[in-house]
């Protein structure tokens, strides 16, 4: 009788520990978007190494988070288990951080959208404008923008933007990536230069990442045909060029008026001085006879951009 009494004692005490075992194994299931097993801790790290691709990362993550909260395993073999495990997640986390194009980062991770929502060329796939038609132009880019006073026409357009470049270093690839955008000037196309608030706050709040915002103001050309933005390449450059060569020619009568007063009777200066008055006010009579000619060959070459 007392062989049965402690045989019954003993199979009572194992199923005691048994159950207090148990307790002590991996409690943190699936909840909240984890699909795999944590219950089963010595084929998990082989389960997220064939899994972890096709999951999401907020799906890792989730994942990730249960197991740090998992009860603390009394048996070796299983808390390795559970450490490799969870070093099998970080490491498919990671992975799908570097995967992630930089652009989708800053604007979905990073929530720095005010360039996105800013653009100097409307984006045709974007719904909330639907009546963008500037992809059916051709948009050539002038890095340096002139100076000269540009409007807009039904055959062009013309624009002053700003070229933000946003770079940050990737602590995942340990390198620096940036993002450009081409953005709209606050006062349409009066040059006032955008540069982004939300990139800078973010570059102040997280000195580590090692960032940087660059603002350049540049000049978008938009043709329905290229033979009109050839017009606009060669009026904006005209225009350009004879006010400089206005100027130019102002000085020289000026300098040439003042070498004649100064030259107290020396022939010999006097009719440089002269010489040079003349060649310049041929030269602006050149320069009117080319606008007259450009004008007859095409009368909207001087409204053109």
């Amino acid at each position: 009788m007392k062989n049965l009494r402690k045989k019954i004692a003993i199979m009572i005490l194992a199923g005691l520990c048994s159950a207090l075992f148990s307790l002590a194994t991996p409690t943190a299931m699936a909840k909240g978007g984890c699909s795999l097993d944590l219950n089963k801790p010595e084929g998990l790290e082989t389960e997220i190494k064939n899994k972890a691709e096709k999951m999401s990362k907020e799906e890792l993550e989730t994942c990730l988070n249960n197991l740090e909260e998992t009860t603390v395993v009394s048996d070796p073999k299983k808390a390795n288990q559970i450490t490799a495990a969870m070093n099998a997640l970080s490491d498919a986390i990671i992975i799908k951080d570097v995967t992630v194009p930089f652009k989708d980062r800053v604007e979905n991770g990073l929530n720095v959208t005010d360039m996105r929502d800013n653009l100097c060329i409307c984006d045709p796939t974007d719904k909330t404008k639907p009546n963008c038609t500037d992809a059916n132009n051709i948009i050539a880019v002038v890095e340096e923008p002139m100076e000269t006073e540009l409007t807009n026409t039904e055959q062009t357009k013309v624009r002053t933007c700003t070229r933000n470049t946003f770079c940050l270093v990737r602590k995942e690839k340990g390198e620096m990536e940036c993002v450009t955008y081409l953005n709209a000037t606050k006062d349409g196309d009066k040059y006032s230069p955008f540069c982004s608030t939300q990139a800078q706050d973010y570059i102040k709040a997280n000195p580590e990442s090692k960032g940087s915002l660059y603002c350049q103001p540049i000049q978008v050309f938009l043709s329905s045909t290229g033979t009109d933005l050839l017009f606009v390449y060669i009026s904006t450059i005209y225009k350009w060029a004879a006010s400089v060569i206005g100027i130019i020619a102002v000085l020289v009568i000026v300098i040439s008026g003042i070498q004649i007063s100064a030259a107290a009777g020396e022939q010999q200066a006097v009719t440089n001085a002269k010489n040079r008055i003349i060649q310049t006010l041929g030269g602006l009579a050149l320069l009117f006879l080319s606008a007259i000619i450009l004008y007859t060959i095409n009368p909207n070459f001087f409204t053109a951009g």
